[in-house]
């Protein structure tokens, strides 16, 4: 429950502060005149996609994409990364040498494989990070639109 809420909040809050900022800001798109289909003269759009045109800065993909594969980086983490390992007990004072030994051991292993899930837990970041180029590479937005709404999620 907490994590849906928190989910949903973080989501909710970065989709506000990005369209408050497209509206600010009103920075037009790479394909501008594509989507906009000028009359002969120039002085107008012809076409209905005008107001989406104008509307590049900051890329709402690229802030959704990093809050929300963020969001599932950290809860990986926590559930099956290192930050998981912080509960675990110290060894007992009674536990004889070898007994230790083997625990010690066996925590070492225990670790070595929690370190390499921490590694895994951070790949949603790179598929976020692949959405956000690839709205640079699609002319969608210019490279700065994608590194602000990347700042923002």
């Amino acid at each position: 429950h907490n994590t849906i809420c928190v989910y949903l909040a973080a989501v909710g809050l970065t989709a506000l502060v990005t369209d408050i900022i497209k509206y600010y800001v009103g920075y037009l798109r790479p394909i501008f005149y594509e989507l906009c289909a000028p009359n002969e003269t120039y002085q107008s759009c012809t076409s209905d996609d005008s107001e989406e045109a104008r509307k590049s800065f900051p890329s709402g993909h690229a802030s959704l994409s990093f809050c929300g594969l963020g969001l599932l980086s950290f809860f990986l983490e926590a559930n099956f990364g290192v930050q998981s390992l912080r509960s675990a007990q110290a060894l007992p004072e009674d536990s004889s040498a070898v007994d230790a030994d083997r625990l010690r051991s066996s925590h070492q292993r225990t670790l070595a494989l929690a370190r390499v899930a921490s590694i895994l837990c951070k790949s949603p970041l790179l598929l976020s990070g692949f959405i956000a180029a690839s709205r640079v590479v699609d002319n969608k937005h210019f490279p700065a639109d994608v590194v602000g709404g990347s700042v923002i999620g």
